[in-house]
């Protein structure tokens, strides 16, 4: 069964002419295909073009965050950690901490994949970095349960659709399905769906395995938004279609930063490396 022409998808993500914006939540480049927004690859969010804070304890902040993706982008982990440390912390707006739990995802699977399997001994720096994984992860699950609390308590969340679509993402990170539907449910009729709606329709139906995610996405692919073809290549690794799925992530990785592109991306060679074994 061919899902997808792949070769096709391939040359048209290719030949796309993106412009790059500093996503207004969490600092990181995004490869938008309009000159205005797009859905950042880095945090997942709807966002425009960043611009400077009125506060200036915001500014303050979006700096840090900005060395932080820095460092990211430099592949200087140790410095990611002890910045978020320092930034992280006594936060109480909801942008803030969903962009804070994205950081700490991120450099909870990088300290997890940084495992080495070619070291003798009891490989305690192995286990070390499993449990300094695991404890990454718990900040990040801590920071997404944050923001939800803080939007759901908020009187103006009905009128706020991209606060809405920062919860339903939160509730996709967590892996709560009947919650992320509720607030899926949120974001506007069906029957005449904003762009947001259109694109968290096919984000849920990817992650919960309907039947109608393929034809979503293809709805989608006129929009040129880089992240519809990572959650195609996603359909694919769950339709069980692993080279196709890995040609098209690894093209996803080789244009942008995108962080659940490139660890899907592992985990698929991974399985091929292991399935080659046997």
């Amino acid at each position: 069964m061919v899902l997808f022409e792949i070769n096709k998808q391939l040359n048209a993500l290719k030949a796309i002419p993106f412009k790059t914006l500093t996503c207004g939540y969490c600092e990181s480049p995004v490869l938008s295909p309009t000159k205005d927004s797009a859905f950042c690859q880095f945090c997942g969010a709807y966002t425009e073009d960043a611009e400077p804070p009125e506060k200036p304890e915001d500014n303050t902040f979006h700096n840090g965050l900005a060395e932080i993706q820095s460092s990211i982008r430099a592949g200087a982990l140790g410095d990611a950690k002890a910045l978020s440390s320092t930034l992280f912390t006594k936060l109480t707006d909801p942008e803030k901490l969903f962009c804070g739990g994205n950081i700490y995802l991120f450099l909870s699977d990088q300290t997890y994949s940084s495992k080495d399997y070619a070291i003798t001994g009891f490989m305690e720096k192995n286990s070390a970095n499993v449990y300094e994984s695991l404890d990454l992860t718990s900040k990040s699950k801590e920071f997404f349960y944050k923001t939800l609390w803080l939007i759901d308590a908020s009187k103006q969340r009905e009128a706020n659709e991209r606060a809405l679509f920062i919860a339903f993402l939160c509730c996709i990170y967590l892996k709560q399905h009947k919650k992320a539907k509720r607030h899926l449910d949120q974001l506007g009729s069906q029957e005449k769906p904003t762009l947001i709606r259109r694109y968290a329709d096919m984000i849920y139906s990817v992650e919960t395995g309907d039947r109608n995610a393929k034809v979503l996405i293809e709805s989608l692919l006129g929009q040129k938004e880089v992240n519809t073809f990572f959650y195609m290549g996603k359909y694919l690794a769950k339709s069980k279609k692993l080279t196709e799925a890995e040609a098209l992530l690894a093209a996803i990785t080789s244009i942008c930063k995108h962080p659940q592109a490139e660890e899907l991306l592992k985990k698929i060679r991974d399985t091929e490396q292991a399935l080659s074994l046997q």
